[in-house]
């Protein structure tokens, strides 16, 4: 037992170390003070060593299993954040990274992964929206794949591009509430263009949040500088945003 709680020692050793090594060698953590990076791996080392240390003073059963339980408890929080990453499911189903992964039947597959080919941080972009609309109208939109993820989903965490959430909801998608998913994703982003075409595709504009504000005016609160930046036009009111350009 003591050659294991040395081992589960050493990996929790690995952490600070780096840490302390990268500070030292010229790549420091941005915006936290030096001495903070240096003292707290400090302590998490003597902490983790006086447990050892306690171990190899008394051998016995008794001492050494409840240490090697608490010696244990951070590898199941670093498995859990993994498990929350979808790390264990990229082993299970590694296509999950295309999109296809999270849906069996083909239809579904490829839309998914037409909707995930789809990304805003690619350049070209690779957006196929005329693609997108035909298998999004012969797909069943409304289907949850594993993780929980719907299609909305995946548009959304690609960028939300207005054409692909626009062919979602005119297929009927309904799934997890996406109507409120979409406008308020849209008016959080200060998206115009996503607005008009969530609104185009019959979605309420006066949805409300479940404190009873309207998601437009999540839009309209935002900095004056931050609609500019995102319009290039001074964007005063939802109301402009769903009249376009003059």
């Amino acid at each position: 037992m003591l050659w294991l709680i040395l081992t589960v020692a050493a990996g929790l050793s690995l952490p600070p170390v780096v840490l302390m090594v990268d500070e030292a060698t010229g790549q420091p953590v941005p915006e936290i003070n030096p001495l903070l990076i240096g003292g707290l791996p400090l302590i998490w080392l003597l902490a983790v060593w006086v447990l050892v240390a306690i171990c190899i003073a008394i051998p016995r059963r008794f001492v050494r299993i409840p240490i090697l339980v608490l010696l244990l408890m951070p590898y199941l929080g670093w498995l859990q954040q993994l498990g929350d990453q979808g790390f264990f499911w990229s082993i299970i189903r590694p296509d999950m990274t295309t999109g296809e992964g999270y849906f069996d039947t083909m239809p579904e597959r490829e839309l998914a992964a037409a909707i995930v080919a789809c990304d805003s941080h690619d350049e070209p972009s690779k957006c196929d929206f005329s693609k997108i609309d035909a298998l999004a109208r012969a797909a069943n939109v409304n289907m949850i794949g594993y993780r929980g993820r719907s299609f909305m989903d995946l548009a959304i965490e690609t960028g939300g591009f207005p054409q692909v959430v626009g062919s979602l909801l005119r297929a009927g998608e309904t799934a997890g509430d996406v109507h409120r998913k979409a406008i308020h994703y849209a008016c959080e982003q200060i998206k115009p263009d996503l607005v008009r075409a969530v609104i185009a595709a019959g979605v309420d504009p006066n949805l409300r949040e479940p404190g009873g504000t309207p998601y437009m005016i999540r839009a309209t609160a935002m900095p004056m500088a931050s609609r500019l930046s995102s319009t290039r036009a001074p964007m005063l009111t939802p109301r402009r945003w769903m009249a376009g350009p003059r």
